[in-house]
């Protein structure tokens, strides 16, 4: 059985049961969307929430990579939940308002 008819049986589960997933958190919280990720898995995250017909996903992501989020976002047309951190560090996002307004306005 391919990966998507997988998703597609879990998402015809959770309706049978009366669930509608509003956003896809993938265990233990969150799907990561860091700097070395490739263009292909973080599609893979927006696909899989689109095949569960979640609106939203729920990351943890590099500052590096929000234009590259953002471009996914739009292209499947599914909100994004960013997770910070705490940590302030070169590309984290410690403080997400303000790295996301900045590095989507560079």
């Amino acid at each position: 059985m391919s990966s998507i008819t997988r998703r597609d049986a879990g998402r015809l589960a959770l309706a049978a049961a009366g669930l509608a997933p509003t956003a896809l958190a993938r265990p233990p919280i969150q799907y990561n969307m860091k700097a070395d990720s490739t263009e292909e898995e973080m599609a893979r995250g927006f696909e899989m929430t689109r095949t569960l017909g979640a609106r939203a996903i729920v990351c943890s992501a590099n500052v590096s990579v929000v234009k590259r989020i953002d471009a996914l976002a739009k292209k499947y047309k599914v909100r994004v939940a960013l997770h910070n951190h705490s940590r302030i560090a070169a590309d984290e996002l410690a403080k997400c308002f303000e790295y996301c307004r900045d590095a989507l306005l560079t």
